[in-house]
């Protein structure tokens, strides 16, 4: 099941808690010891490594070319699709508690405006008794596209419906977007999205209260640029079209140290 369009009204458990534009750089840290996984997707070939903690090679399928920039990936519903996925060798691919931070980032150019949500990277899938930890770009409207993020765990009420951010994004552009769930306090917990416009030099952060998640634990590959299994390819619609440079996901016991993760 795909998670909710941009059309979708945010679920009502989640609130608006602050938004602000600052100017921010878009340079990368080395991976740290809070983080999971970390892909540099420059000049890669088909086998990316994980710089993170969990040693689990990204292995680029499909429809993809790579350059200096990073992985193009391209796909549609009449016979190309593509996917980086990553699947380490234990039994989880994340495993964070309710009480700790968790976050991801991604370094990427959109090529299209999108009828559809297009996937960027995520953990497990949407669904009833689900973790998820989702970036993706929301459907486009009017021309315009929101980024969006979904973290859920086993608290997560069903149905429970992504944050989105309060930038946009233009294709042709390149962006870092961010997005950081808190520790779980007194039943909730804040999700924060950053998207940094990598040539302005600037960053629109929102943040918005959710039900606590309870532990985020996930079996399902990492997948970058679609989902995994890939759908089929009348059923491609979720394929994120563009350049991906790197990609990382980081816990640790607060925002802060996953953000420093993050870089």
């Amino acid at each position: 099941m795909r998670t909710p369009r941009l059309t979708r009204t945010l679920a009502a458990s989640a609130a608006l808690v602050a938004t602000a534009t600052v100017a921010s750089p878009a340079g990368w840290a080395e991976a740290s010891s809070a983080s999971l996984y970390d892909y540099d997707l420059r000049n890669a070939s088909s086998s990316v490594t994980d710089r993170g903690s969990r040693a689990a090679p990204l292995k680029l399928q499909g429809n993809w070319t790579s350059n200096g920039a990073g992985v193009a990936f391209t796909g549609n519903t009449s016979g190309k699709r593509s996917v980086g996925v990553a699947d380490p060798a234990s039994s989880s691919t994340i495993d964070v508690p309710g009480d700790a931070a968790v976050g991801a980032v991604i370094d990427f150019t959109a090529s299209r405006c999108s009828s559809d949500s297009d996937n960027l990277a995520q953990i497990g899938r949407f669904g009833s008794g689900e973790a998820q930890v989702k970036l993706q770009l929301g459907a486009c409207s009017g021309g315009v596209v929101k980024p969006q993020c979904r973290v859920a765990g086993a608290n997560t009420p069903k149905g429970a419906a992504p944050v989105t951010g309060s930038g946009t994004v233009q294709p042709g552009r390149r962006y870092v977007l961010e997005c950081i769930k808190s520790p779980d306090v007194g039943g909730s917990a804040n999700v924060t999205v950053r998207l940094t416009d990598v040539a302005a030099g600037t960053t629109t952060t929102r943040t918005a209260s959710i039900p606590d998640t309870g532990r985020i634990v996930s079996s399902k590959p990492l997948s970058v640029a679609n989902k995994y299994p890939l759908p089929k390819m009348s059923q491609n619609t979720d394929q994120f079209n563009g350049t991906v440079r790197r990609v990382e996901v980081c816990s640790g016991t607060s925002v802060s140290e996953v953000r420093s993760c993050l870089g």
